[in-house]
């Protein structure tokens, strides 16, 4: 996590002045400062001080502080969060997790498609976190690939007429053109994985969970299934405490269009 003041890094007492930029999972998020309710000096109560390039302390430090009040939106590799888990088992029972990755009922999207990018970069840290007994939101390539960025949702961005409904809508174009020259099954638009796992942070209805019991194969072959592979864990299969929910089912048409109309918004400013 790291602490921006207008552009350049703040580190060790300086107070918090506009922006606070937390990585997790590699992406980076800005919070408004002013918005999130910033005191005179430019302090935020509700999120505790944290140095440069400590994201994994400031996983851990907010969730002792906050309990299941804080939800961590895991966009890439499960690394960070298994990296908190070992520095602070404590954690555990009250961290929530709402990760984008893995399929369970659907072919992966690598080239042995069985894996899902995000788990293969780590297989060994998806497989500790799912059996680590946190509570963990699985929104992989099972619902992503229902909801899809079309061309005609960047028509109405580049329709704002402004520069950054034009940026936007080449940023997208560019990623739809990618996606139906790799595979076919896109040739109708492009899955919108990590937006559905932070609107599913935001609005669980998006999406129906089935409860089970993860686990991620760490080897391949000799009866070890396959590396990078996400299913149910057999040794917890009667467990009746489900510590995963994997969203099967969503309103696509619902988050499609408020995907689109509120980046329409923005666009129009």
């Amino acid at each position: 996590a790291t602490v921006s003041d207008g552009g350049a890094v703040a580190g060790g007492a300086a107070p918090f002045r506009r922006h606070l930029v937390k990585s997790v999972g590699g992406d980076r998020f800005d919070i408004d400062m002013e918005a999130a309710g910033a005191d005179g000096a430019g302090r935020i109560p509700a999120v505790p001080p944290v140095r440069d390039g400590v994201g994994v302390q400031f996983i851990v430090d907010a969730v002792r502080r906050y309990g299941r009040d804080v939800t961590i939106v895991a966009t890439g590799p499960l690394t960070d969060v298994d990296a908190a888990i070992a520095l602070a088992p404590d954690i555990v029972p009250d961290l929530r997790v709402v990760m984008m990755g893995g399929a369970l009922t659907q072919e992966g999207n690598c080239y042995d498609l069985i894996c899902e990018t995000n788990i293969i970069q780590d297989p060994e840290a998806a497989n500790r976190v799912f059996r680590s007994g946190a509570d963990v939101t699985m929104i992989g390539l099972d619902v992503t690939h229902q909801c899809l960025m079309t061309r005609a949702d960047a028509a109405a961005w580049r329709a704002t007429g402004t520069n950054r409904g034009a940026f936007l809508a080449d940023m997208v174009g560019f990623y739809i053109n990618a996606n139906e020259a790799s595979d076919p099954v896109f040739a109708d638009g492009s899955p919108l994985h990590d937006p559905l796992a932070v609107a599913v942070a935001l609005d669980p209805t998006l999406v129906d969970c089935f409860g089970i019991n993860m686990m991620t194969e760490t080897a391949t072959g000799r009866g070890h299934g396959f590396r990078g592979r996400t299913i149910g864990d057999p040794t917890r299969l009667r467990d009746p405490r489900k510590t995963a929910r994997v969203a099967l089912g969503v309103d696509a048409e619902r988050f499609t269009a408020q995907f689109r109309d509120r980046l329409t918004a923005l666009c129009a400013r």
